[in-house]
Order: structure tokens, then C-alpha cells, then sequence
């Protein structure tokens, strides 16, 4: 195999698994509005598909007799900076406070935030970003995922009847795409990611603001998640890197 195909492949592999963790909650929403179904119902079903998401990718794993470190699933310490600093970009959504629904409610979201951590970050950033390992450098492999993970996360902000919020959750994602991924390639680990991400989703479901607030709120988080995302960029030890392929 030709080293363009083996880029080819990669890709392809990479844009494969975003398809495919897309259909689980694109399923799950269908159900949801042909029973009308309510919120709580709903919230449980989708966490439900995302669990089961993640099921399946572990099977894949688990069938493909993938090593856990090759997809960054060790168990290892975080140095506490790095737990730290991510959670900078938290605070944005959280300056007024949060709003605490009923506690079924609360419940549901919390199951389901956890199973999109779980499900996202063994899609995106555990088998998604070891086939880009593969054939590029890191730096390449973390742009390429980036880019993936926005386009991914498109096709649910599409729904949102704001052009302008459809833009800013679109550009959030891609930004954290970039951020996730290259903590990951540092750190070689992805459970950490796991618990960050539901956080980071958590603050859009509890958050007290208005809609001008809302706005600001993204821009200020986007502009913190670039910047801790080229913090984790230019980490990358140079003596490994063997430029873009």
C-alpha cells in the first residue's frame, strides 16, 4: 500500500467511525419525536443509544484485539495542571450561575452527558484518531480530527433555527476537537477526556443565561479553548515531529 493510500484509508476509517457514532443518536432522536416523547423519556432514550454507542466500539476493541494503550485508554496520572487548565473553559457558561431542573430531569441529562463523553471521546479520539496516527504526523492527525469532529457535530447543530448559534456550536466543536485531541496525543490517555467532555456538555444544559448572553458566552469560550488547545499544540516535542504529510 501506497503511503497516499494509506493517508486515504486513514481518513476514510477516521470519517467512517463519525458516521457511525452519528447514527445512534440520530436514531434515538426520530424515535423520540414519532412517540412524542417527553423531555426526561427522551433524555433517558438518548443516553440509552450513546451507551449503547460506546458498547459497540468496545466490542470492535475487544474483536480487533486493539491494545487499550494504543488508543489511549491506559489508566495513567494526570499531572494536575493538565487536569486544571481544561477546566478554564467551563467557566464561561457558569458566570450566572446554573438553573437545576427537577431531579428526574437532572438525572437523565446527567446519565446522558456521561454516555456522550464515554462514546464521543472512544469514537473521535480513541479509534478515530488512532487510524490518523497511523499515517501522519501528530500535528496532522490532530487538524484532520479537529476537522472530523466539527463536521460531525454540524449535522446535530443544524437543527438549532439560529444561523448564528448553528455557526458558533459548530466552531465550538471544531475548537474542542483540536483542544481534545492534541491532550490526548500529550497525554497519551482519554479518560480524563471522558469526564471533561461531559462537563463541557453539562454547562449547556445548566446554564443561567439569556440568549445576547449565550452568544457572548461562546465567543469567550471558543477564544479559551484555542488557547489551551495551542498550549497542548506546542507541547508536542518538535524532535518527534516530521512536519505536515
Amino acid at each position: 500500500m501506497s503511503i497516499r493510500q494509506a493517508k486515504a484509508r486513514a481518513v476514510g476509517n477516521a470519517l467512517l467511525w463519525a458516521v457511525l457514532i452519528l447514527l445512534f443518536p440520530i436514531t434515538s432522536g426520530v424515535i423520540a419525536t414519532f412517540f412524542q416523547f417527553g423531555p426526561i423519556a427522551t433524555r433517558l432514550l438518548q443516553a440509552a443509544f450513546m451507551l449503547a454507542a460506546f458498547v459497540f466500539g468496545y466490542i470492535y476493541i475487544q474483536r480487533q484485539q486493539i491494545k487499550p494503550t494504543d488508543l489511549f485508554l491506559r489508566r495513567k496520572t494526570i499531572p494536575r495542571k493538565d487536569v486544571c487548565l481544561p477546566l478554564l473553559m467551563l467557566v464561561p457558561m457558569l458566570l450566572k450561575g446554573i438553573v437545576l431542573p427537577s431531579f428526574w430531569l437532572l438525572l437523565a441529562t446527567l446519565l446522558f452527558v456521561a454516555a456522550v463523553g464515554l462514546a464521543e471521546e472512544l469514537y473521535f479520539r480513541g479509534i478515530g484518531l488512532c487510524f490518523l496516527r497511523s499515517a501522519f504526523s501528530k500535528r496532522m492527525a490532530i487538524i484532520i480530527s479537529a476537522l472530523i469532529f466539527g463536521l460531525g457535530h454540524s449535522a446535530v447543530a443544524l437543527a438549532n433555527p439560529d444561523p448564528l448559534m448553528v455557526g458558533l456550536i459548530v466552531l465550538n466543536a471544531l475548537l474542542y476537537g483540536f483542544f481534545a485531541a492534541g491532550w490526548a496525543i500529550n497525554q497519551r490517555s482519554i479518560r480524563y477526556l471522558m469526564l471533561h467532555h461531559a462537563l463541557f456538555n453539562l454547562t449547556d444544559y445548566l446554564h443561567n443565561l439569556s440568549a445576547g448572553d449565550l452568544i457572548i458566552a461562546y465567543y469567550v469560550r471558543g477564544g479559551l479553548i484555542l488557547i489551551i488547545g495551542l498550549y497542548y499544540w506546542q507541547k508536542l516535542s518538535l524532535k518527534h515531529q516530521q512536519g505536515f504529510h
